[in-house]
């Protein structure tokens, strides 16, 4: 399946700031729109190790209103959580209606890592 993943893809800086400059007014007022919606919404930020996750988070909070944002690291689970139903720890910082949750992680990693290293 990763053989036909298309890897190497770059923008050029000047490119960038031109989009940049242009998408982040358009995702203030997205964010804006939805915090007055009925719904709610989540931002999975997975990835191997060392692929820029936290920048990608570090841009998120910049560009957006991180009044309407909260942030969970979702790595390894607590003696709490493996104690209660599995997708215990995901439910409970669902994000309420208007607001965005951004999540280090999320309900399948721990499957794909176990499938990845024979569990």
């Amino acid at each position: 399946m990763f053989e036909t993943a298309e890897v190497g893809n770059q923008v050029k800086k000047e490119k960038y700031k031109k989009e940049a400059e242009r998408l982040r007014p358009e995702l203030l007022a997205a964010q804006k729109r939805m915090a007055t919606s009925d719904f709610s919404t989540v931002i999975v930020i997975s990835g191997a190790e060392g692929a820029g996750k936290e920048d990608v988070v570090d841009l998120l909070h910049e560009w957006m209103d991180s009044r309407g944002i909260e942030t969970h690291a979702m790595w390894e689970t607590t003696d709490e959580e493996t104690n209660r139903p599995p997708f215990w720890r995901f439910w409970r910082i669902l994000p309420p209606y208007g607001k965005t949750a951004i999540l280090f992680g999320s309900w399948y990693s721990a499957p794909v890592i176990d499938r990845v290293y024979g569990k």
